[in-house]
């Protein structure tokens, strides 16, 4: 076993047997939760959500991610690494700096370093207002690698870690950024609608006291307004 887990982020919400979604933050600070803290792998069996393999329809030499983490505040540096017997090419990794420099992803990295000798890709990110729109859940798609690492390069960093607990390949996942006082109308789509947001909102006019908002969207739709002081990220998971 190599997995190496040193933040703190526990569950705040648990649904059935459909999702699991924990939320670490620094504030106030809290040992582990600070810059320098660490999770990573370096075995593709170590990884979540196994069955996510489908290669990307566009650049097929990567594949669907595992789909767990997601930052929503601070800067992190993220570190794909590959031996010998994954078989990772120089075409791989090129077919995946497209796909970032194709998405709305871009915006967030700050810093990239490819090195073929030492078999490492990394791409150092700050979460801001990106996405606008509706879009698939960042980093769907990466590097098909045995390794890779998350490290948290500022003190203020707020992870979110969504599981999906059963019917892995059967979600739709997706997200945008709203600024504040922005809003916006969620509506509910297939048998199970969570709707996770990434800092203080009002929802349908009622303000939400936990700073993470975690909720099963039960009627035909809700109105989601940002009343934080900064940009915060809306997720949107469904089957």
């Amino acid at each position: 076993m190599t997995v190496i887990f040193e933040p703190l982020l526990p569950a705040i919400a648990k649904f059935d047997d459909n999702l699991q979604v924990s939320w670490g933050s620094n504030n106030p600070p809290i040992d582990g939760n600070g810059k320098g803290s660490l999770f990573s792998r370096t075995e593709k069996w170590e990884r979540a959500h196994l069955d996510l393999q489908d290669p990307h329809p566009t650049y097929p030499l990567i594949q669907q991610s595992q789909q767990t983490h997601v930052l929503i505040q601070g800067k992190s540096r993220i570190t794909w690494k590959w031996i010998a017997d994954d078989n990772i090419q120089d075409a791989n990794v090129q077919q995946f700096m497209n796909y970032l420099k194709g998405s709305s992803f871009k915006e967030l990295i700050y810093d990239e370093n490819y090195d073929a000798f030492a078999k490492s890709y990394h791409i150092d990110i700050e979460y801001k207002y990106a996405y606008s729109d509706w879009d698939q859940t960042p980093l769907f798609y990466d590097i098909p690698c045995s390794g890779i690492s998350v490290e948290y390069l500022s003190d203020d960093v707020e992870m979110l870690c969504i599981m999906r607990l059963s019917n892995i390949k059967n979600w739709t996942c997706i997200q945008k950024d709203l600024m504040p006082n922005e809003e916006t109308d969620v509506s509910n789509d297939g048998t199970y609608c969570y709707i996770i947001a990434g800092g203080k909102v009002n929802i349908n006019g009622e303000e939400q006291k936990h700073p993470i908002s975690v909720k099963r969207l039960t009627s035909e739709n809700a109105t989601y307004k940002n009343i934080a002081d900064k940009p915060i990220k809306i997720l949107k998971y469904y089957r």
